[in-house]
């Protein structure tokens, strides 16, 4: 079973994948990545695409 620090070790290489730090360490967001992302969810509502669909076309941009 993971710890409460292995989860917050793994969610914070999983934030790396959509968001990178400035020089002080601070979390700055990709925001075409973020457009898109949310661009395909609101899609998905309206053309019944699967969630994975988006995380998929999320990591071709990355």
């Amino acid at each position: 079973m993971a710890t409460a620090l292995d989860m917050a070790a793994e969610s914070k290489q999983g934030l790396k994948h959509y968001k990178n730090l400035d020089e002080e360490g601070e979390i700055r967001k990709n925001d075409h990545i973020i457009a898109k992302r949310n661009e395909c969810f609101e899609q998905s509502r309206i053309k019944s695409i699967y969630a994975y669909d988006c995380i998929n076309i999320i990591r071709e941009i990355l």
